[in-house]
């Protein structure tokens, strides 16, 4: 019987060099299930393959800004893939002070969302709030205190106020 992708996903929570690498980790994933030539780059390029509904080429199906349908294509066991550009990580606060982010991230989304509100720990035992309502996700991280080896919220690893622009795409696992 074939593996999952939560199965796969809670497997390499426990590579050290996946956890430090959000596009190593997706690529790792992907190569799980037979996409290794198609999820592969940094998070700018992983992110670009599923820019718009017009540019994303097969394998990958666009499910672009829908959080709710991200997280039903993971509950039906397909591999889910959500993302952001640096550039559209770059944002303005509330006092107007630019955040410019050096690179991308992409996540694996999980089944079982919408997420939940609350404060959740970062790896270095720090807690941080989240919304909830977002898809769950694995994922490796740059950023040590977002290093976790658990499954995780959408909501936690990108910034609040990109939230509503995560793009979502998704690949057919067969089982």
């Amino acid at each position: 019987m074939p593996r999952s992708v939560v199965q796969v996903c809670e497997d390499f929570l426990d590579h050290s060099e996946l956890l430090k690498d959000c596009s190593g980790f997706v690529s790792a994933v992907a190569r799980e299930f037979g996409y290794g030539d198609v999820v592969r780059g940094n998070a700018n390029s992983l992110r670009a393959k599923f820019g718009s509904e017009a540019t994303t080429q097969l394998p990958l199906r666009f499910i672009g800004k829908n959080p709710n349908l991200a997280t039903e294509y993971a509950g039906k066991g397909h591999l889910v893939l959500g993302g952001l550009t640096s550039t559209e990580m770059t944002y303005k606060d509330k006092s107007g002070r630019e955040h410019r982010a050096s690179m991308g991230h992409v996540v694996v989304v999980a089944p079982g969302g919408p997420s939940k509100p609350g404060k959740l720990s970062l790896a270095d035992g720090r807690e941080q709030p989240v919304r909830g309502g977002y898809p769950y996700c694995y994922q490796g991280a740059a950023n040590v205190p977002y290093r976790l080896k658990l499954r995780t919220q959408v909501d936690l690893v990108f910034p609040s106020a990109c939230l509503k622009d995560v793009i979502y795409a998704w690949l057919e696992v067969k089982g």
